[in-house]
């Protein structure tokens, strides 16, 4: 299948991302911005990285959502460099109370964990709900 790249704007980030497969272009199509100048960052998944992606994930998963979930792993990592941390909603929704017990102790500590948690809250935003 040939390639395709489009803009998208993720996490106050222009991100170009390059896919084979018409999956990523629809679950990201509410994202899409018109490509000018220069991106932050693209996103490239390779054949292989694709293969690792099928590796570990449910039997009969199609291409399409391989694809769209080596991208997505390759997205988190990349937008750590903008100071970000994207969270899977269905992670946060089955994490829902490991999340809170860990944040919850985080509060309770030292305050520069209060002062982390402040800096993480007037900074965090919900891209779909």
């Amino acid at each position: 299948m040939m390639e395709k790249r489009k803009r998208y704007r993720i996490a106050d980030a222009e991100i170009e991302i390059a896919f084979t497969e018409n999956y990523t272009e629809i679950i990201c199509r509410d994202y899409e911005v018109k490509a000018e100048g220069k991106p932050d960052f693209v996103i490239e998944v390779t054949d292989e990285e694709v293969e690792r992606e099928k590796k570990k994930s449910e039997p009969g998963a199609s291409k399409g959502i391989i694809e769209s979930l080596a991208i997505y792993r390759k997205l988190c990592e990349k937008i750590l460099d903008r100071n970000c941390v994207l969270f899977h909603c269905s992670a946060v929704a089955v994490l829902r109370q490991t999340l809170s017990q860990a944040l919850t102790f985080l509060m309770m500590s030292l305050t520069v964990s209060r002062r982390c948690w402040s800096f993480f809250m007037s900074r965090s935003m919900v891209l779909r709900e």
